[in-house]
């Protein structure tokens, strides 16, 4: 397949892919998940720079400048992409493999639409006139983009990969997974196995069951700062604006405080 405008070569097989979304997926607590589909999409973007002037009496000053990118198929800039620019690593090639799971999107911008998009956005964020906007390098550049399709939770989900840099460009679409209480028994248990972890759960252990107990009793009382106590990032318990009552978060953060200190204690007093 012949592209008439040059596209990034991929950095990221389908494989690379997955292992991204794999890493983001266990980052959000999510252990139990299947692959459902693995597609790569070529996107449109044209590629350039920019100076934006003003005219003050007979005089000229400088306002900004900058390079960005604007998606010729839904008309929006994306300054990440623009990036790939200056990635001396990044090579361009002009024709495809002919695949069944490759795709080439078509622009819907031509050259000189995208160019007057280009400077009525610029001018309107600069509040000035789209004459003060000089527009450089023009170029349009396809960038391969994974759609990588996963299922979690009954739920299916598409994420954007980006085949050069590995960016996640839809991470937020994963949502964050609550861990459920023998899992973070687990790991308490786990990292108390050394001395180190000993030290870290035992100078947090005491706050957090004081902290627990008094946002409960405080259940009606609104607090100025947001207080957050976190353990290795396993277990945390926050005060917002209006203390909560007694929950089953509440609950596990006590418990599993008062798991923590008596298997500090019973340690030490073992050695």
């Amino acid at each position: 397949m012949l592209l008439e405008k040059p596209a990034f070569s991929p950095a990221l097989n389908a494989a690379d892919a997955e292992r991204a979304v794999s890493s983001l997926l266990k980052k959000n607590h999510w252990n139990k998940y299947d692959f459902s589909g693995k597609e790569i999409f070529y996107i449109p973007y044209w590629f350039f720079s920019y100076d934006i002037y003003e005219q003050v009496e007979k005089k000229t000053n400088h306002l900004s400048s900058g390079f960005n990118s604007l998606n010729a198929f839904s008309n929006e800039f994306d300054k990440s992409i623009a990036a790939l620019t200056h990635d001396s690593d990044a090579k361009k090639k002009n024709e495809l493999d002919d695949a069944a799971n490759v795709h080439v999107v078509s622009p819907r911008l031509s050259e000189d639409e995208a160019r007057g998009i280009i400077s009525v956005r610029l001018a309107s964020n600069e509040g000035t006139s789209k004459e003060h906007v000089i527009i450089s390098g023009l170029a349009m550049f396809f960038v391969p983009i994974w759609l990588i399709g996963v299922s979690i939770s009954k739920k299916k989900i598409s994420l954007r990969v980006n085949a050069v840099n590995g960016d996640i460009e839809n991470a937020k679409a994963v949502p964050r997974r609550e861990k459920g209480f023998s899992e973070l028994t687990a790991e308490v248990l786990e990292e108390l196995k050394t001395p180190a972890g000993w030290i870290e759960y035992s100078t947090g252990a005491v706050g957090m069951i004081s902290d627990a107990i008094a946002g409960i009793a405080k259940s009606s009382v609104q607090s100025k700062k947001k207080n957050k106590f976190s353990v290795s990032g396993k277990i945390s318990f926050s005060a917002g604006e209006e203390a909560p009552s007694i929950s089953n978060n509440d609950i596990q953060v006590i418990i599993l405080a008062m798991v923590a200190i008596i298997i500090i204690l019973w340690a030490i007093y073992r050695f």
